[in-house]
């Protein structure tokens, strides 16, 4: 009898480190999370909490989701007029100002004291710079030299209106120069409400076989058709702390980078695209002219790179939020999508690859499809969360599509509080499904892509802390 207390206790020992293993390797939300506060992932709290004019909802804290501990912040609102808050906003962007980062020189002739803070300098109408890049690119063409820098700073809290019936008087912005630029609102440190309204295309760059950068900093694009930019290809293309706000769907788009034409080299992509602490609204005019139309960031050609890092989408409906064709690349990380609607959210094609980590989708009432992965690309999806979703009986949603070829690894998938008919969690074709041993407290409901059977709503759903799919 002596000899057997030692085994039972080995033995609970070995239960209790299983159990521990188990709880810290899924993360498990339960039912009645707040969707105000779940839906912000783990880095962009503290974000959201210092700029907080974007127009989300209200709420009193904002959770830290990942990790051992959920760790909450106070979140102050500040109750004040409407005309208090402005005079606020003003001048606590004069004070952050003074910490201008960005210089002209003599390429910005043409440049005003700002109507808001006489101290500051800025084109007080596209058109000027406009007349500035001409008489740059001639004087290049003449032999000159290029300056070290060159700085298109715009005003804080101006409009400027593009016409494409008088595109001589109310231009773009077009970057015609084959050197690097940077287009800042403001001193850069925030989005400062340089708008940019109106246009078919309001952001033109030039091509040129020399790679190049051009990065926008801190203004908002809206009102416009098409797509915001077809970017241009060898070179590098970066928004900072850029709104893109009133997407209607259809062939509204932010980039479309889909010429077809061969990189400088193996090591180089063809379009490199970044988008970085951005955000992202919609104005629905109708679902079916949404969801059929083009997907908002579109790269199908020539190995192309998309960036995303911080994105909070706001009531966006299109087609997809990303289509990588071509053997493209995705890394996207930190993204809060909240009452969102897309056919397919990531649609991956072409032996291309999606790299998620840290994203969540809460409030969506339309979603066909999140992740679809095609035609031997690859996938790693790490910390995603689908929350608070009610979708119609005409709904029937797929968490995960995946075939031909191709290979998805996963970590940290957890689905809570989602609601309709024949919701499918994994859709696949002929997919090897590999587990890690010993795994305890993790739930797989699997329904194959031929014979799908209606499921009870989810009311928490995690698997962790590794799911390997592949696809023949």
């Amino acid at each position: 009898m002596s000899r057997s207390r030692p085994a039972s206790r080995l033995l609970w020992l070995f239960a209790t480190t299983l159990i521990c293993w188990s709880a810290v390797g899924i993360t498990k939300v339960s039912g009645n999370v707040n969707a105000a506060d779940a839906w912000l992932p783990t880095s962009s709290s503290s974000y959201l909490t210092e700029t907080d004019s974007w127009g989300q909802p209200s709420s009193t804290t904002t959770t830290r989701r990942h990790g051992p501990q959920q760790e909450q912040e106070p979140f102050v609102r500040i109750e004040a007029s409407e005309e208090q808050q402005s005079q606020q906003s003003r001048r606590r962007r004069r004070r952050q100002r003074r910490l201008q980062q960005y210089t002209t020189n003599e390429f910005n002739s043409r440049t005003a004291p700002c109507p808001d803070d006489p101290n500051e300098v800025g084109y007080l109408t596209l058109k000027d710079f406009e007349l500035d890049q001409e008489t740059e690119l001639q004087r290049l063409a003449l032999g000159g030299a290029p300056f070290d820098a060159y700085v298109v700073p715009l005003c804080p809290d101006m409009r400027y209106v593009i016409d494409d019936g008088n595109t001589q008087d109310f231009p773009g912005i077009r970057a015609l120069l084959g050197v690097d630029m940077t287009f800042v609102c403001g001193n850069g440190q925030e989005n400062q409400n340089c708008v940019i309204e109106g246009g078919t295309e309001p952001l033109f760059v030039e091509s040129f076989i020399v790679p190049r950068t051009v990065e926008l900093i801190g203004m908002t694009f809206t009102n416009f058709e098409g797509p915001c930019t077809r970017a241009a290809p060898y070179g590098r293309l970066v928004f900072r702390h850029v709104h893109f706000e009133g997407l209607t769907g259809g062939n509204n788009q932010i980039v479309a980078a889909t010429e077809d034409l061969t990189p400088l080299n193996d090591n180089t992509p063809l379009y490199d695209i970044e988008l970085s602490s951005c955000f992202i609204s919609g104005n629905v005019i109708s679902y079916y002219y949404s969801l059929s139309g083009s997907p908002l960031l579109e790269l199908t050609s020539g190995k192309s790179q998309l960036t995303l890092d911080l994105i909070v989408a706001f009531t966006v409906t299109a087609r997809s939020l990303v289509h990588l064709q071509g053997g493209s690349t995705a890394t996207v990380k930190d993204i809060s999508m909240q009452q969102c609607n897309f056919a397919v959210v990531f649609d991956i094609q072409g032996g291309s690859s999606l790299d998620v980590s840290s994203l969540a989708f809460v409030q969506s009432q339309y979603l066909n499809t999140l992740f679809s992965i095609e035609e031997s690309s690859t996938a790693d999806l790490r910390q995603v969360q689908m929350l608070d979703s009610q979708f119609s009986a005409a709904n029937d949603f797929t968490f995960l599509y995946a075939a031909s070829n191709s290979i998805v690894t996963s970590s940290a998938i957890e689905m809570s509080n989602v609601t309709g008919v024949f919701v499918r969690y994994l859709c696949f074709e002929m997919i090897l499904l590999v587990l890690p041993s010993m795994m305890i407290n993790i739930i797989i409901m699997i329904w194959t892509f031929w014979f799908s059977l209606p499921p009870p709503p989810i009311i928490s759903l995690s698997f962790a802390p590794s799911l390997v799919l592949k696809s023949p």
